[in-house]
């Protein structure tokens, strides 16, 4: 497999994972099930980032003694792409709840060639800290046009921090093309299928995620 050839790409490799992947899969799957297994992924590759992100001692008191524990030691910074990234911030918010959070937004546009583009219609993130992690979430990395753009400009504008680019399934034309030119972005997703098709979605994919959490399948 493709992922194989890049250190930057992590497979989520849980069965749980793959389980609920075959839930978002179904074209049966309701649109209350899906939102629901969509947030749950969320918490499983939630999970895999808290592990690989540093960690600082603390004292506190239990109501019998006290101790210590632990807190993340850099902040986080959650960035859904819209619309479909929004499914995926509750299960990361489960984890992350003191994360400050921002939002992007591209549309996909196909012209009369059939050829496909991404237009920014939204930016909105607060001011940045220098050591603050950026975890970028965009449940279906297919072309990677949108994760290019996104992660072209977050990396323009703060190019000492952080960035996790996070998906529950991406294309292999998208390792093989775009995620070479990344090489300080980390990359998670649940699994890479092989194909695109004649309108440039993922094969076997689930579908267009947005659509199907907002009930707009067509």
């Amino acid at each position: 497999m493709c992922q194989k050839k890049y250190k930057t790409v992590n497979l989520l490799g849980t069965v749980g994972g793959d389980i609920v992947l075959t839930i978002l899969r179904n074209k049966d799957t309701d649109r209350q099930t899906f939102g629901e297994n969509v947030k749950k992924i969320g918490i499983f590759l939630a999970n895999q980032l808290a592990e690989n992100i540093k960690t600082k001692t603390v004292p506190i008191k239990t109501p019998i003694a006290p101790t210590t524990g632990k807190e993340f030691a850099e902040k986080i910074l959650l960035v859904p792409v819209l619309r479909a990234g929004m499914g995926m911030m509750p299960g990361f918010l489960y984890f992350f709840e003191f994360a400050r959070i921002g939002t992007v937004g591209f549309k996909r546009n196909e012209n009369k060639r059939g050829e496909i583009s991404v237009n920014e219609y939204q930016w909105e993130l607060p001011k940045i800290e220098k050591e603050e992690v950026i975890i970028i979430i965009d449940p279906m990395v297919a072309t990677g046009m949108t994760a290019r753009s996104v992660i072209t400009k977050m990396q323009k504008n703060y190019p000492k921090n952080l960035v996790y680019y996070v998906s529950i399934v991406m294309s292999e034309k998208s390792v093989e093309t775009m995620v070479p030119d990344f090489p300080k972005v980390i990359f998670w997703t649940v699994v890479i299928d092989s194909k695109l098709n004649k309108n440039s979605y993922i094969v076997p994919g689930l579908g267009d995620a947005g659509d199907r959490l907002f009930n707009e399948q067509k």
